[in-house]
């Protein structure tokens, strides 16, 4: 995310935030605001008012689900891990049909390491709620995490119809040319035998496209913040760019 795109997200919080303390300062009880002041300040990072508006809506209202969430955010943002899963427990135990309860437990657990219990509860949240770009991107970790590499693809795809994003397109992108991957580095490394054997440099040159066409990619990888893929992408086209560097001097 660029440096504009965090300042105008921040803007916008901080206009909405103002809207419900302007709220507040007329129905210093309503829990509609204190629950959009609770979620916006802990956004914005400051988990003391952000946990004050809850402590506010439960002592109104001690069966609302919202407040143990939100607390349960501030203190894994605090790193209090086992507090924060004291308040994930108290939500979904109460309101296990919620998708946020399940959505959010589900997290914890993947987090803890166990998989396929923390992925039932994703997979339940994102059938409660289909449109929500945060639960699926979480769910896309927790397929990764297992090593479930088409359904990781396949929520990735669901990501980018909510929310295009060039890093997750150029993804998906990769992912199909590495189904094919074996058919072009087939072909490329063909070509490079084919040019030593007829003593031909022509051959090399769709060998040097492919490996051209292959590391640009990359670096837009790299510069959209998916740093690892994108050096890994780059350092694989380097070396098939060094076999045919290696070729174009032997048919000197």
């Amino acid at each position: 995310m660029s440096k504009q795109q965090k300042a105008y997200n921040q803007q916008n919080l901080e206009n909405d935030l103002g809207r419900f303390q302007e709220i507040l300062n007329l129905e210093p009880d309503n829990l509609v605001a204190l629950e959009g002041a609770a979620r916006n300040y802990f956004r914005l990072k400051n988990d003391i008012a952000s946990l004050d508006c809850c402590a506010r809506a439960l002592a109104k209202n001690k069966s609302l689900i919202w407040p143990h969430l939100v607390q349960s955010y501030v203190l894994h943002h605090q790193n209090r891990i086992e507090d924060c899963k004291r308040e994930a427990r108290l939500a979904i135990e109460a309101a296990p049909m919620d998708w946020e309860t399940n959505f959010w437990w589900g997290t914890l657990l993947v987090d803890d390491n166990k998989i396929e219990e923390g992925l039932l509860l994703l997979e339940k949240a994102a059938s409660l709620e289909t449109n929500n770009w945060s639960l699926y991107t979480n769910l896309a970790w927790a397929y990764q995490k297992k090593g479930d590499l088409k359904k990781n693809l396949q929520t990735l795809r669901h990501m980018n119809q909510l929310r295009p994003k060039l890093s997750v397109s150029l993804l998906l992108q990769f992912a199909n040319i590495f189904d094919r991957g074996i058919w072009v580095l087939v072909i490329h490394y063909l070509l490079i035998v084919l040019a030593l054997l007829f003593n031909q440099q022509a051959f090399l040159l769709l060998p040097a496209i492919i490996d051209i066409l292959w590391v640009i990619p990359g670096g837009i990888l790299v510069y959209s913040e998916k740093k690892i893929i994108g050096t890994l992408w780059i350092c694989g086209g380097l070396i098939n760019s060094l076999a045919v560097v290696w070729a174009f001097n032997s048919l000197r």
